[in-house]
């Protein structure tokens, strides 16, 4: 995971870095998850997920 940033609507919208509290489960492929101890309410606002993964040969995955 590069990074996730929470987006709330406004004029300017604002941004705040949420990084820390969400992960990317190898055994769960494309799956998010918040960290439920965190508990981060992003209800109605906006998510920017931004991951890489590897791209090997197919026979690896």
């Amino acid at each position: 995971m590069l990074s996730v940033e929470h987006i709330t609507p406004g004029t300017p919208p604002t941004r705040v870095d949420r990084t820390a509290e969400f992960s990317i489960h190898a055994t769960k492929g494309g799956v998010i998850e918040n960290d439920p101890e965190e508990g981060t309410d992003t209800t109605g606002d906006f998510l920017h997920v931004l991951w890489s993964r590897h791209e090997g040969d197919p026979e690896e995955e």
